[in-house]
């Protein structure tokens, strides 16, 4: 038979480093319901509780458990349970088994045993009982324990209420820990700013820092005013495209301050944008542009071929660029809703056709309060803007700075740290994959922590 899996707080290897050590949890109870198992010995539906508390934690239908009968040595128990088996059944369906290794034990008599990672012991006077957790430490943190054990109470008085009731369907959670799970860890509600648009904070920093580097690109910066007029003028030259508020505008550029800067404006014109990484295979571009629903896509060079008969204005970068530069560059009075949507995020098409999740401007405010309270000025002095914008975690590394007075690193991918030292960024967010690469290149920033 295959070994037990009872789950540890630590690795074995890790507690194989240190040895096994001894600890112990104790209380003590009234077991006076149990009356209600008149028929079967007090220390076997004891047991028997035990064996359902190691079904529910390792969720085997089949498990060998340890139980101390003659003297200090253990025999295993083998215990088969469905979804209609109770406490009882437990009880009368125990078999004698053979394990070369008990990972779990019950000790109801009297005297110490040994031989298991877990044990229970429990010593029965009348209506009371002693009950101790015996356990190693180097696999179980003491409160994880104290959780086995209120759980173990908590599916014990549930089955002396509901004796018939099958042992998958007994209550687990202790009421101090469902109250936790329910209500503390639920309790998430958070003030911030519901009414405000991303680039409403955007300009309450322009006028808090106007000569702070923005956003840095190719060793080029431009500060806060100068991205707050780039963008005003940028926003000013899609309007003139014939974009009006409330369109989706389709993003198929390369990574630079420019990018940056039309982000913003689609936000300033009441537009969200849609991304579409020029990197990504026309295929995928296509599919998501298919079902977008966009009133212009911007992009830079020759037109993408993905672009051909999906109903949207294609507008290159140089073309919008050219514009920009004859018109205003203060700001505009145009009023969006934080009910408005900011941008789409498309799911990958791993199990079909990409779908688009709508994100509007109040989802993204409330992430950014959030990171207001979660990092310092210091941790976003510098944060490196490397995620593609078809990934959500953009979001996070554009807005959070530029809200907060830090500036936004612009590069091509997080690689980007392995070829330059200048680079210098005090935030970097990435996956594990390329984290592996930076550490074995030695391209992990200092922390300041």
């Amino acid at each position: 038979m295959t070994a037990l899996q009872f789950p540890t707080s630590f690795t074995r290897s890790a507690a194989a480093e240190t040895g096994p050590v001894g600890q112990e949890y104790s209380w003590h109870a009234d077991i006076a319901p149990i009356g209600v198992f008149s028929d079967h010995a007090v220390i076997d539906v004891l047991n028997a509780a035990f064996q359902a508390l190691v079904h529910r934690y390792t969720g085997r239908d089949e498990i060998v458990v340890g139980r101390a009968e003659n003297g200090p040595r253990l025999a295993a128990v083998r215990s088969r349970i469905d979804d209609g088996s109770t406490l009882i059944d437990i009880i009368r369906n125990a078999e004698p088994a053979e394990s070369d290794t008990i990972q779990v034990a019950f000790n109801g008599v009297s005297g110490a045993v040994s031989g298991a990672e877990l044990i229970m012991d429990v010593d029965v006077e009348g209506d009371k009982a002693d009950f101790s957790l015996r356990y190693d430490r180097s696999l179980f943190a003491p409160e994880f324990i104290a959780r086995l054990a209120a759980n173990y109470q908590t599916l014990l008085a549930d089955a002396c209420e509901r004796p018939e009731t099958p042992v998958r369907a007994l209550r687990l959670i202790a009421a101090d820990e469902r109250r936790h799970l329910l209500d503390t860890l639920n309790a998430t509600d958070w003030p911030y700013l519901r009414d405000a648009s991303i680039h409403s904070l955007v300009q309450t920093q322009v006028r808090r820092t106007p000569d702070a580097p923005a956003v840095e690109f190719g060793g080029a910066t431009i500060t806060y005013r100068e991205l707050d007029e780039r963008s005003n003028a940028l926003a000013r030259a899609l309007l003139a495209h014939g974009v009006d508020p409330g369109a989706r505008v389709g993003v198929s550029l390369p990574r630079s301050a420019d990018l940056v800067c039309l982000l913003l404006a689609i936000h300033k014109v009441g537009c969200a944008y849609v991304p579409l990484d020029p990197t990504y295979p026309g295929d995928r571009l296509k599919a998501i542009a298919d079902t977008a629903d966009m009133a212009a896509v911007v992009f830079d060079g020759a037109e993408p071929a993905w672009l051909a008969g999906i109903g949207a204005t294609p507008l290159s970068r140089a073309s919008l660029v050219d514009r920009a530069a004859s018109l205003a560059r203060d700001e505009l009075d145009i009023e969006v809703n934080a009910n408005a949507a900011a941008h789409l995020i498309y799911t990958s098409g791993s199990t079909g056709q990409p779908k688009g999740v709508v994100i509007h401007h109040r989802n993204v405010v409330a992430l950014l309060a959030w990171a207001w309270e979660t990092y310092t000025v210091e941790d976003v002095t510098r944060v490196l803007f490397s995620t593609s914008l078809n990934f959500d975690l953009s979001v996070f590394e554009l807005w959070c700075p530029l809200t907060m007075g830090g500036c936004v690193v612009v590069v091509d991918n997080v690689l980007a740290l392995t070829e330059d030292t200048d680079l210098r960024p005090t935030l970097v967010n990435t996956v594990p994959s390329a984290l592996n690469v930076l550490i074995q290149r030695s391209a992990v920033p200092a922390s300041n922590a």
